[in-house]
């Protein structure tokens, strides 16, 4: 027989961003919006592909947001996080973010 094993509900993560006392975005960290060229340009890097269909944009929006958090957390341990702000700045072609807060939930 089939066991039935409970699933812990996904946690999903959340981000608001800053710059100096004004809120930017808030928003699940998924659905983060990136800059239309930042998506061609990854699209070249990536799939050498200067117009991407529907799946190599989703493909390209995976790789950059893990390359996003991954740049993350190397910041944090080595204290360049305001380096990863305006990289994050720039993948969304906004001004420079001052402030991120990640919140699980």
């Amino acid at each position: 027989m089939f066991l039935r094993t409970k699933q812990t509900p996904k946690k999903t993560k959340y981000i608001t961003l800053y710059h100096q006392d004004q809120q930017l975005y808030y928003g699940k960290w998924d659905e983060l919006p990136l800059d239309e060229k930042i998506i061609i340009e990854y699209s070249i890097r990536f799939y050498d592909d200067p117009d991407p269909c529907y799946i190599h944009r989703g493909a390209v929006r995976v790789r950059l947001l893990a390359e996003l958090e991954e740049s993350y957390e190397s910041s944090k341990n080595n204290g360049t996080v305001s380096l990863w702000l305006e990289f994050l700045s720039k993948c969304m072609g906004i001004q420079t973010v001052t402030l991120a807060e990640f919140t699980i939930s």
